[in-house]
């Protein structure tokens, strides 16, 4: 029989929470709750589509007997075969007569609802349900967890494999980092630990320096990293781990020291600044092992910047490369066996790109080299120590035509003594 421990009621507060893992959905999942089939109670599910191929939502409901009352996210997804952390939080004083329904995936709220009081029981009528018949295959719960309170993300459950994440900036200082009430589970990441700083989330580290921790460093959507001094610079994967950037996410190195980047993994367009204003002038940024990945690498260059090369890297999405402000002159260097991904590339104006002695393949054969030179008063923009070919070469938005270019025939454009050839007409 129901035991009324976790119903939904105006007299207390809850929050249920855990991982699951879902694949394709083309029919609602029933996770956990109170109402798994039909009657008063409330019910933590993932909605799909017919087809399968939409990454799905998350939903918290409550059934009134009348109609349901949801929360349903609008942003996911869930439907990808990957572990999510999942809660849902029932804060019943809110407000004086009416309580509030909160829904987090990946300690980040995703949707949430009034419910007045009135509209609820204070029996529970149906027993607590985890999972239900006819849920789709390929759907698995873990390390569920009931807490007779309404609980704040950095409360929720966290483990080493699921990384620690940050999820707010409860601070402006520039040591956000350190803040442990910025973490989910209120624990600076330290150790085996993977890191996620969360979408829209903008991680700062200046006077201490982080704890050494040996997972990869994830940036989801949006999400910023600005390194403000040398000791911030314990948070820059290497070895085996990966600095892993999704859509429009931002790593900044704003210190006066050299760095050195290991691993890449470019999930969507992300972007590697070298400075700002008035820090990391003259520094120099290296690769030296590959960049991986669907995106596109956007380097923004401060003055004296040297970003170099030396891998061999098979990004797909393109790179650019542009200055901070129109005044910051920097350069991009290739060397050893280093090469600028499987796209196009584009070198913005007030970038010098220098392949070294001994490159070749720098640039796909079939892909373009564009450069944009307008208003610019240092030439040359492209040093060449050795031959390269590409597809076609563009400049301020001219093909050029057949080539080949050298500093011979363009010497407003191309220095050095190699030659840049044409494989075809593009």
């Amino acid at each position: 029989k129901p035991s009324g421990q976790f119903g939904l009621n105006s007299r207390k507060s809850f929050t249920f929470e855990g991982w699951f893992l879902a694949g394709k959905l083309k029919v609602p999942a029933f996770l956990v709750g109170t109402r798994p089939k039909a009657g008063k109670g409330w019910g933590i599910g993932l909605n799909g589509d017919w087809s399968g191929e939409k990454p799905g939502v998350i939903f918290f409901g409550y059934e009134t007997g009348e109609e349901p009352i949801y929360a349903i996210a609008n942003k996911g997804p869930v439907a990808d075969s990957k572990s999510h952390h999942f809660a849902a939080v029932w804060d019943h004083d809110q407000d004086d007569d009416a309580g509030q329904m909160r829904l987090y995936l990946d300690g980040v709220l995703v949707a949430d609802k009034v419910l007045p009081h009135a509209s609820l029981s204070n029996k529970q009528l149906n027993p607590l349900s985890v999972g239900a018949e006819g849920n789709p295959s390929g759907l698995a719960l873990d390390e569920l967890r009931y807490s007779q309170e309404a609980l704040a993300p950095p409360e929720f459950l966290s483990r080493s494999d699921a990384g620690r994440k940050m999820i707010k900036v409860g601070s402006n200082k520039r040591d956000r980092w350190m803040i442990k009430e910025n973490w989910v589970g209120g624990e600076v990441p330290k150790g085996e630990q993977k890191v996620i700083i969360g979408a829209g989330i903008t991680a700062e580290v200046e006077h201490e320096r982080p704890p050494k921790f040996k997972g990869s460093l994830i940036l989801e959507n949006k999400a910023k990293v600005i390194l403000w001094d040398e000791k911030a610079h314990s948070v820059i994967p290497l070895k085996s781990a990966k600095l892993e950037m999704h859509k429009d996410s931002e790593f900044r190195i704003c210190s006066g020291q050299a760095a050195v980047f290991g691993l890449v993994e470019l999930h969507a367009d992300a972007q590697i600044w070298g400075g700002n204003l008035t820090r990391g002038h003259g520094m120099e940024r290296k690769f030296s092992k590959p960049i991986t990945g669907s995106g596109k690498l956007i380097i923004n260059g401060v003055k004296k910047n040297n970003f170099i090369f030396e891998a061999k890297n098979t990004f797909e999405g393109g790179f650019a490369a542009r200055p901070t402000t129109d005044h910051d002159f920097f350069t991009v260097t290739v060397r050893k066996s280093g090469n600028l991904g499987k796209g196009d590339v584009w070198i913005g104006k007030n970038c010098t790109l220098i392949l070294e002695k001994g490159t070749g393949s720098v640039i796909e054969n079939d892909k373009t080299l564009f450069l944009e030179v307008k208003g610019v008063k240092k030439p040359p923009q492209i040093r060449l120590n050795s031959d390269e070919t590409v597809a076609a070469f563009v400049v301020n938005g001219r093909n050029m035509g057949p080539g080949p270019f050298s500093s011979t025939t363009h010497p407003e454009y191309i220095g050095g003594y190699g030659n840049l050839k044409l494989s075809r007409s593009k």
